[in-house]
């Protein structure tokens, strides 16, 4: 399924004379930072972090001693730089340090090996028979005994995680796991070995990640030698959040001119520190480019003997890869602690979050994914730097949850990361050991810091926040109404149940229209606010914002970047189809199609991967029980469960005359109980967002 994402209403700007602020000229405070801006020392901050490692393969994970040793470097480098106020956030979190890992063969010898975020160690060496279990499903246990072995799988990537592998081979009995990559999504490149977030519980058996290459090598071995034993080793440390497991977020300030005041506001620019194997672009150059924007910006302003019109907050992240166990929302755990827990008080405060990931490899355009309301400025300002982009530039107005800046925008503050990355890359370079600063083009990457300062620097002295709510409601909008979740299909299937749409839907969509149009006029009354009340207006936009945040960003359960109903909205109209399907079963038998339809209820879709209790334990940490970090942040009621129901159409797809009564009345009873419940209460999340938006934007109009 692909995401829906709409890129609309670029043509808004803000006059030039809005952005002059008192004292020198923006462009003279740019062409100073610029200036200001040190690539030796940036490469030096890249060196440093890189140099800080617990396993010859590097590695920074979550907790670990490298990656406390790269929060502490970062602290020391921002009291250098002379910011205020420098702190160690401390957050509890499943601390998780690689150090080594093998696997080794008799023909083969030893092969150099890595691991998954959350995986336990082996503590100690592992010999056991090799059985080979081919993508790891749990089909491919049916024929072989695995308990006590070692068993060898190829992941594929993103449709079936490496913790369905792992459940798969602990319900089945195996002493470890063995990953590997030939054909996949990712590893696309000879020898690379990878690591990601493990989504990991840590009873379940070891997990030893080797490259593509080496698996086929294993595997050929084993066809020529059956039932041959294999060693696998890894060294662990892991250290659980309740037996004292930490790491570090860093902040430092460079006050603005009404810092300390009511009137102050906020900008913040930042990245992660942990990292898998070196993290070259992902993410030691976002490290390098906070550090050095840091240093340029408050080398500026001294020289000027000034201060930036809002207070520049800088931070960067730890356990962005991953941070703790038993729950699917294992990632963007340090920014999540950050924005949530230590400091709720920058929301409605803060213009925008800039997160600086995966930058300066030559060939590779620059993107940014964030919160619609800055999609146009964003574009603007690209535009204006089309020299220093030769590679292009591209402007995504939704943001998705794989980076820092979706946790940030669903607080309320918008985010907008800023990254070069391209599919090619993730398939051959993304987490794994060739992701090096050396892949990184140094002329490119001051351009793109010079394209960052640029951004911010607008941030800082715009007058008023330069947000387009026009945007977003043109996005809902035509979500709403058009494509596979227009409301138009859900009609009749309340009617069907007798549920009033006047109640919820109806009343989200005239909240949307309401919203769209107060935001054009918005858009034309805020180019002639005055530099007097512009902190009076700004605190109303960021109000607003966070209002949009907190209520319109979510997720389904693939993560795709979706409005809260979406979910819900796909799980009633394929139990619709469904059931319809059922209920006219013809002379050629459409159970097939009834399942091919109710595939894409919930997470139903992995039935053809994995066991019941894989796929329960799977909601469980999804959209169960076990919902924790940023998960919590979605706006994203349970999925619908129908594992049962379709599992007995499964098991009657091919008779003559199948009784499907009682699987017709059990999803009934969940289209009403479930699927059509959660969508009632999601919008009704989002017209009382909406409404408490207009109701804000009717007062700001008001007085404008």
């Amino acid at each position: 399924m692909l995401a829906v994402v709409i890129v609309a209403g670029f043509a808004f700007a803000m006059p030039m004379t809005m952005m002059e602020a008192k004292g020198p000229s923006t462009d003279t405070v740019l062409s100073k930072v610029i200036s200001n801006i040190d690539m030796k020392y940036a490469w030096g901050v890249m060196e440093k972090v890189v140099s800080m490692k617990t396993s010859s393969l590097g590695f920074r994970g979550a907790g670990s001693a490298s990656a406390i040793a790269a929060s502490k470097y970062v602290k020391t480098q921002f009291d250098s730089i002379g910011l205020t106020n420098t702190a160690l956030e401390k957050i509890p979190l499943d601390a998780w340090e690689f150090r080594s890992a093998y696997v080794q063969t008799h023909d083969l010898g030893k092969i150099q090996a890595a691991s998954f975020g959350g995986s336990p160690g082996t503590n100690g060496a592992i010999t056991a028979p090799l059985v080979n279990v081919g993508n790891g499903y749990d089909s491919s246990y049916q024929e072989v005994n695995v308990k006590d072995k070692i068993v060898i799988g190829n992941w594929i990537g993103d449709d079936y995680w490496v913790d369905s592998m792992a459940m798969e081979a602990y319900l089945h009995g195996a002493k470890a796991i063995i990953v590997t990559t030939y054909d996949s999504d990712y590893g696309n490149q000879p020898g690379a070995i990878e690591c990601h977030d493990g989504l990991y519980r840590p009873y379940w058996p070891p997990l030893i990640s080797i490259s593509g290459d080496d698996g086929l090598k294993v595997i050929a071995e084993l066809n020529g030698n059956p039932g041959m034993s294999v060693t696998v080793f890894s060294d662990i440390k892991m250290t659980l959040a309740s037996k004292g497991g930490f790491g570090y977020n860093v902040v430092g300030y460079l006050p603005g001119k009404n810092w300390g005041t009511p009137q102050d506001e906020y900008l913040i620019l930042g990245d992660h520190t942990d990292s898998w194997f070196t993290g070259g672009m992902d993410d030691t150059s976002g490290t390098a480019a906070t550090l050095t924007l840091a240093k340029a910006f408050k080398k500026t302003f001294d020289q000027l003997k000034t201060k930036p019109d809002r207070t520049m907050i800088f931070t960067t992240h730890e356990a962005e890869e991953y941070g703790i166990l038993n729950t699917y929302y294992d990632w963007c755990y340090g920014a999540w602690y950050q924005i949530e827990k230590v400091h709720p008080e920058w929301v409605g405060k803060s213009v925008a979050y800039i997160n600086f990931e995966l930058m300066g490899m030559a060939g590779l355009p620059f993107d940014s994914n964030l919160a619609p309301e800055l999609a146009s400025f964003v574009h603007n300002v690209f535009g204006q730097n089309n020299a220093k982009l030769p590679y292009g530039h591209k402007v995504t107005a939704i943001p998705h949850s794989w980076a820092d800046h979706w946790t940030f925008s669903a607080a309320g503050i918008p985010g907008i990361e800023l990254e070069t990355v391209t599919d090619e890359w993730d398939a051959a370079y993304y987490h794994n050991q060739f992701d090096t600063i050396q892949i990184i083009d140094p002329t490119y990457l001051k351009n793109i810091f010079e394209v960052s300062a640029d951004l911010s620097l607008r941030l800082l002295t715009l007058p008023v926040s330069p947000y387009n709510f026009e945007t977003t409601g043109n996005n809902l909008i035509k979500t709403l109404t058009s494509g596979d979740y227009d409301a138009n299909l859900l009609y009749p299937i309340y009617a069907k149940y007798g549920i009033d749409p006047e109640k919820n839907m109806s009343r989200t969509l005239e909240a949307a229209q309401d919203f769209l149009a107060n935001a054009a006029e918005l858009n034309t009354k805020l180019n002639s606010v005055s530099s007097e009340r512009a902190h009076e207006v700004n605190v109303q936009l960021m109000s607003i914002e966070a209002i949009l945040g907190q209520t319109l960003i979510a997720q389904g359960v693939w993560e795709d970047d979706w409005y809260p109903y979406q979910q819900s909205a796909l799980d009633v109209i394929h139990m619709d189809d469904g059931i319809s399907i059922l209920q006219n079963l013809g002379p050629n038998n459409d159970v097939n199609d009834a399942i091919g339809t109710l595939n894409w209820v919930g997470i139903i879709w992995y039935y053809d991967y994995m066991c019941k209790a894989n796929y329960l334990d799977q909601y469980s940490k999804l959209c169960g029980a076990e919902v924790a970090s940023w998960g919590l942040q979605t706006h994203l009621l349970p999925a619908v469960e129908i594992w049962d129901e379709y599992d007995d159409l499964h098991q009657v797809a091919y008779d003559k005359n199948p009784d499907v009564s009682g699987v017709i009345t059990s999803l009934q009873g969940k289209m009403v109980s479930q699927a059509l419940h959660n969508l009632e209460l999601s919008f009704e999340t989002m017209w009382m967002g909406l409404e408490n938006a207009n109701g804000q934007m009717d007062t700001l109009l008001a007085s404008l």
